[in-house]
């Protein structure tokens, strides 16, 4: 589309414009599941040293059930380490 005049982008932003608060005021019905992702630093023994690894927790479920995991140990990177 080229040389829209200015009453063509008005319509065109009016009809997004209602889409997009129909779609924001629609009605939330059945399950919806989710994930949530977070980490916590932990030190842990390895080889006989103490070293610091991320915790990754996972949170999942839905209205009806949920559940909470720890999904990974990971090695951390010492500040200003290149990877």
């Amino acid at each position: 589309m080229t040389g829209a005049s200015k009453s063509q982008v008005s319509r065109l932003c009016v009809e997004i414009d209602e889409r997009v608060d129909a779609f924001l005021n629609r009605p939330l019905e059945g399950e919806w599941p989710y994930l949530w992702l977070d980490a916590t630093y932990i030190k842990v023994r390895r080889s006989g040293r103490i070293v610091s690894v991320a915790a990754i927790k996972r949170y999942s479920g839905s209205e009806l059930s949920r559940s909470r995991f720890i999904s990974a140990l990971l090695d951390s990177v010492p500040e200003g380490q290149q990877i």
